[in-house]
């Protein structure tokens, strides 16, 4: 390749002299057998022509370099009309039997004949130069792909993460998803990991992104890398990577991916286990609805307050109380005559 782009490089410049020779050549100062341009002067009737004697023509050609120019040579009537300009010089009229005459531009119609070989060698020049500049551009943009991944910009953890080292390579793979996919909304889901960590080798047409945010083009090949894949909280999946070296994370253009490859080399961490669903929980309601909350009696000026529902018994000498199961607190104060509200459930307290 760079044998190629030194011969490109060879052939312009060759070309080029050459073209400055013949600009030169055609400015040369004639001392001998030489003509004086004036103004309105027109070359043409080329005898030799005339008599089919091309050899006349390409001599005054050859003797004047400066009539292959693009627009220098004309037909006018079935005669070569050569437009010169006041000032220039011409070799070799007087011994070819030319004479300069007045004719109007106007009249002219462009032939082209001298000069489409110099014309066609214009056009090689420009396509060899053209190819030497795209050869150029394109060996150094490969130059810039081609260079270390790791040391080409700031590194986003000096010194990168090991293998070994689980525990951060989870939290910073962590870390990448929440910046590339998390909402910026409180509570609002969040990327989740699902399936295994892996360390291993990247190939591939990747762009490296540095800790500056700058992100750079480079052309992997078996880098060291981690690879996790996750969750994103729209529900899409999407597989992530970082490198070793310096833990800066790498993405892929959208061709998908353009020289591709991922070779696993051990698994730094399991997927996570699923957390199963908790059973939903039927709580039966109970209805509640007002009523009395105490039962009161009066016996012989003692006022018995007892829960709802609380029965009395005079025997003899002896007073008992039957609350409910549910039980509840009697209080006992001194004021007047018993009386007994209604009863329900019985238990039998003794009171007195």
């Amino acid at each position: 390749m760079k044998k190629m782009l030194l011969a490109f490089a060879i052939i312009a410049c060759l070309l080029s002299v050459s073209n400055a020779q013949e600009r030169i050549s055609g400015q040369d100062v004639y001392t001998e057998n030489e003509y004086t341009v004036q103004k309105g002067d027109t070359l043409w009737y080329l005898e030799g022509l005339q008599r089919g004697d091309s050899t006349q023509w390409r001599r005054l050609v050859e003797l004047n370099p400066f009539l292959k120019k693009p627009g220098r040579i004309y037909y006018k009537d079935g005669m070569t009309v050569a437009l010169i300009k006041p000032g220039e010089k011409l070799r070799g009229l007087e011994e070819m039997g030319i004479l300069p005459l007045a004719l109007p531009l106007s009249e002219l119609k462009e032939a082209g004949t001298a000069d489409n070989w110099s014309y066609f060698w214009f056009l090689v020049a420009l396509v060899l130069f053209m190819a030497v500049v795209a050869l150029i551009f394109y060996r150094t943009l490969l130059r810039g792909k081609r260079r270390n991944p790791v040391t080409s910009g700031e590194p986003v953890v000096p010194g990168g993460i090991s293998p070994s080292e689980n525990e951060r390579v989870r939290n910073h793979f962590d870390a990448i998803a929440n910046r590339r996919f998390a909402s910026s909304v409180p509570n609002a889901p969040r990327p989740v990991r699902i399936g295994p960590i892996e360390s291993g080798f990247l190939s591939g047409n990747g762009v490296v992104r540095y800790r500056d945010g700058s992100e750079q083009q480079h052309q992997l090949n078996r880098q060291p890398a981690f690879r996790a894949r996750f969750r994103l909280p729209n529900g899409t999946e999407e597989t992530l990577f970082f490198l070793q070296g310096c833990a800066n994370d790498v993405t892929f253009a959208e061709t998908r991916y353009l020289g591709f490859q991922w070779e696993t080399e051990q698994t730094v961490m399991p997927a996570p286990t699923p957390v199963p669903a908790q059973p939903e929980r039927v709580v039966p309601l109970r209805a509640v609805t007002d009523g009395p909350v105490a039962t009161k009696f009066t016996v012989d000026g003692v006022e018995i307050v007892a829960p709802f529902g609380t029965e009395l018994r005079v025997t003899g000498a002896s007073t008992s109380l039957i609350v409910p199961q549910s039980g509840g607190e009697v209080s006992i104060r001194k004021i007047g005559k018993v009386k007994k509200s209604p009863a329900s459930r019985k238990t039998e307290v003794a009171a007195k």
